[in-house]
């Protein structure tokens, strides 16, 4: 990526830079906060289903049972 702050003849110094990115990002940190903590139940059962599996195939020697 080519840096832009050289353009208009005006330098910004890294730790501006690296302060002013961090500020953009924790606001839109603050502003894409889900509404809801929670998933559907419906995709809780299969994420629960796949860690299971994943579990399960870790331990070569079990089977693993796909519905």
């Amino acid at each position: 990526m080519t840096d832009r702050t050289h353009k208009a003849g005006q330098f910004i110094d890294p730790l501006t830079s690296a302060s002013i990115r961090r500020a953009i990002g924790d606001k839109l940190s603050q502003s894409f906060v889900p509404e809801s903590s929670s998933l559907p139940s419906r995709l809780e059962e299969l994420l629960d289903e796949m860690r299971r599996q994943e579990g399960l195939a870790s331990h070569p020697g079990r089977q693993t049972i796909i519905r």
